[in-house]
């Protein structure tokens, strides 16, 4: 019987997908009105204008009017608004 999945399927490899090992961060945006970030460090910069977060690789810059962060953990933050750009920096 043959086979369904080659050897270059990506669910064929047991390795751990990036943002499960906490190594880099994980971006979801809901239309331009919420914005998601996991695995980040540390939050630069906040107005109604601008928030800026520090990951491990990049600084994020998320753009827009009325923007309010909802909540945040250790983990994760969450940021509502209007959102007009999301900006990545190497650091």
């Amino acid at each position: 019987m043959k086979s369904l999945f080659s050897n270059s399927c990506i669910y064929d490899s047991p390795q751990v997908v990036p943002d499960v090992n906490r190594n880099s961060a994980k971006v979801t945006i809901h239309s331009n009105k919420c914005v998601l970030v996991e695995n980040f460090r540390c939050i630069l910069n906040v107005n109604k204008e601008s928030v800026s977060i520090k990951t491990k690789q990049y600084m994020i810059c998320i753009s827009g009017t009325e923007l309010n962060i909802d909540y945040y953990t250790n983990y994760e933050i969450r940021i509502s608004g209007t959102i007009s750009s999301v900006e990545y920096i190497n650091i």
